[in-house]
């Protein structure tokens, strides 16, 4: 059977062939650009060019094939330099998480720390200074039996305050503004997945049982006139992917989905239609024996647990990667698979146009249950001790631009 990386080499090999018979319909600049890349590192010491491919489809869908290294060539140009660590099992006061299950960051470089086992939020400035607390367990005004948060193009604090079927929407000074209902239901616990697009409007991700199991959608939410504009649908995984290898991501610009056995990703709008697909060559390790059987016990536990029949689980690779993050400048971030001893993580990161540009590897291991929010230069993660008590690390991207 042939690899990921020989069928890579194979396309590759066919996309020179047929480079003068695809016309425009293949970004002719890359190869231009690519002769004139090397020419002046030649004779200027610059990093190793891009020698991938840019074909445009004639669906329209962008696809970009990527080479096994990155722009940065061997060596990363951009690092982790941490500003503030928040948070350990020796802090005292507010410094002290329980559960942190979200994260959310504003224009200002405010951070707000969600606690699922308080029932709280926590704000701290950008150097980790605790600036003030919002919420409480309950049922009344500004209390909360909460899943998750998000915060708003105006700096306002939404807290989805799902066992109470509400939100609660807080201004920069924490005073409670409004608690509009939410207007679709969902299974009570379930992470609340959501997103808001710069002219505010919330897309907010809805998973209800149904007689089979669970069944997605995405509302869409004028929150000036507080109404359901329309529902649209989850896209779905490729035919085959087992349960667990597929991850997806909601983004302000759609959403973000790939296979984690494959280094292969797509760029999804919100109305269903892909618009780039973006592809590494990578081979995905075979399991260990240990490793197989404790995936094939988890597999029989979840098919009693469900009763809802077979569930096919991959049990023989490990994944190439847990899931996918955009900054807000547009860079594809892949948070990279770590064995369970590991005490690092890192992220493959891509241009805008999809180039694979390089690895930047965290000194910690990022709880990947909690996105990482990636705001003004900067990356906020939330890692675990020894103990597995959670603290949140803020840290400069050194060299992102």
């Amino acid at each position: 059977m042939r690899t990921a990386r020989s069928q890579m080499t194979e396309r590759f090999s066919q996309l020179e062939s047929e480079r003068t018979q695809l016309m425009p319909r293949v970004v002719r600049l890359q190869l231009t650009t690519t002769i004139l890349s090397v020419f002046a590192a030649c004779h200027s010491g610059d990093s190793p060019t891009w020698f991938g491919a840019i074909d445009t489809l004639p669906s329209g869908v962008v696809h970009v094939f990527n080479p096994e290294q990155g722009l940065w060539g061997d060596r990363s140009e951009w690092r982790f330099g941490e500003i503030a660590g928040v948070g350990s099992r020796v802090d005292s006061g507010p410094a002290v998480f329980g559960r942190v299950t979200d994260l959310g960051v504003d224009t200002v470089g405010r951070v707000y720390v969600f606690d699922h086992q308080a029932q709280d939020v926590r704000v701290f400035d950008g150097d980790g200074s605790f600036i003030r607390t919002i919420g409480r367990p309950g049922h009344g005004p500004g209390e909360f039996v909460a899943n998750g948060i998000e915060i708003d193009p105006s700096n306002r604090l939404w807290v989805f305050n799902q066992g109470n079927m509400r939100y609660s929407v807080f201004d920069s000074s924490g005073n409670l503004l409004m608690e509009p209902r939410r207007l679709i239901g969902t299974i009570r616990w379930a992470t609340w997945i959501s997103v808001f697009t710069r002219d505010g409007t919330l897309y907010d991700l809805a998973y209800s049982r149904t007689p089979t199991g669970m069944s997605g959608g995405i509302a869409r939410y004028d929150t000036v006139a507080q109404q359901l504009v329309d529902t649209l649908p989850v896209p779905e995984h490729p035919k085959g992917t087992k349960l667990f290898a597929g991850t997806r991501t909601l983004t302000a610009g759609g959403w973000w989905q790939g296979e984690k056995h494959t280094y292969r990703v797509c760029h999804i709008d919100f109305s269903g239609d892909t618009l780039r697909i973006i592809e590494r060559p990578q081979d995905a390790a075979r399991l260990s024996g240990a490793e197989r059987d404790s995936a094939e016990r988890y597999e029989r536990d979840l098919n009693r647990r469900t009763q809802q029949g077979e569930i096919d689980l991959e049990t023989e690779m490990e994944p190439l990667f847990e899931t996918l993050m955009v900054d807000d400048r547009s860079h594809l971030w892949v948070m990279l698979h770590v064995t369970p001893d590991a005490d690092s993580t890192g992220f493959d990161v891509f241009d805008p146009l999809g180039r694979y540009l390089g690895q930047v590897v965290a000194p910690d291991r990022v709880d990947r249950m909690v996105l990482p929010i990636f705001r003004n230069g900067r990356i906020h993660y939330v890692a675990k001790d020894d103990l597995d008590v959670p603290y949140v690390v803020i840290a400069e991207i050194v060299g992102h631009k």
